[in-house]
């Protein structure tokens, strides 16, 4: 697939953190200015599902604002629990958001797919292995993405293919894992950068490597 068939992006898992100051945030830069200083780097940000009263109000401010970046939500899955919801606040500006991504630590129940709520946004279900075919028709009929790894390889059924990376700011391993997202196929591409704080160096990488590789 071309670069003029899907867009690809990479984003930090959060965006506010205390070893950010002064390596990346000036040290006098207020909390509430963080959000938009990140958004001049960088075009993307995953938005961790628990935020504090600062940060939910400046993520709340930047998507009235629209424009860059590009956030995503992540809504936590876990074993034995139920479905995700979008709610509070952040349900009124659902549409602010370019997409959720769910990572699950086991593969999730097809019914409580079927009930899941996440306001009408793109959703992608990080599952830990192949997801079985009641599952992948409930999802994929509702219009959501899964995503795993087999084999070394990242495997894509919809639209949005999502990878995560915690391996640090290694040139080779984040073309590969780039490659990787583009090889399946989906329509849109996102690399997380995890990690607490995530590798500044890794993300400014992979930002660079994709611009190169002409997204």
């Amino acid at each position: 697939m071309s670069e003029t068939d899907c867009t690809l992006h990479a984003a930090a898992r959060g965006w506010d953190f205390g070893p950010w100051l002064g390596r990346f945030y000036p040290e006098d830069l207020p909390p509430e200015w963080r959000l938009s200083y990140y958004s001049n780097e960088f075009s993307a940000v995953v938005v961790p599902p628990a935020l504090s009263e600062t940060q939910a109000q400046c993520l709340l401010g930047a998507l009235e604002e629209g424009g860059a970046p590009r956030f995503h939500l992540e809504l936590p899955w876990r074993a034995g629990r139920g479905a995700p919801v979008l709610g509070g606040r952040l349900a009124t500006q659902r549409m602010g958001f370019a997409g959720a991504v769910v990572p699950c630590e086991a593969l999730p129940p097809p019914g409580a797919v079927a009930h899941l709520e996440a306001g009408g946004v793109p959703v992608c279900l990080e599952l830990p292995g192949p997801p079985d075919e009641p599952l992948r028709q409930i999802a994929l009929g509702r219009g959501f993405s899964l995503c795993w790894t087999e084999g070394g390889a990242l495997r894509c059924d919809g639209d949005w293919a999502v990878s995560r990376w915690s391996g640090g700011a290694d040139p080779r391993g984040l073309r590969g894992a780039l490659e990787r997202v583009l090889a399946t196929n989906a329509k849109r591409g996102l690399l997380v950068v995890d990690g607490s704080p995530p590798d500044l160096e890794a993300l400014r990488t992979a930002t660079t490597l994709i611009g190169l590789l002409g997204y």
